[in-house]
């Protein structure tokens, strides 16, 4: 039990110390997250009137956009192939995380 107490009082110094430092990592975050947000908006109502309007196209569209939404997987698996290997396993961890 004492080293949860332990934890608990690292943790609560640690934001008395830096508690600046962490408001601003997390607006930075937030103003990160409302920019992805409005960009995907910008783009994705447009492509789906598109898809909509033009349904001989819409096959097309939606594949490229479902080979865009890979890339960000692909990129963690990458990354993670020097920490967990290669193999079924880490494929499997990566996809639980995503």
């Amino acid at each position: 039990m004492e080293s949860m107490e332990t934890t608990w009082d690292s943790i609560i110094l640690y934001f008395e110390n830096n508690w600046e430092s962490y408001f601003t990592m997390l607006r930075q975050h937030f103003e990160i997250t409302l920019h992805v947000l409005l960009i995907t908006l910008f783009i994705g109502i447009p492509l789906g009137i598109w898809c909509v309007v033009f349904r001989k196209q819409q096959r097309w569209i939606i594949g490229i956009v479902q080979i865009l939404r890979i890339i960000p997987s692909l990129a963690i698996l990458v990354l993670s192939i020097r920490f967990l290997g290669i193999g079924l396993g880490p494929t499997i961890v990566i996809a639980k995380v995503q």
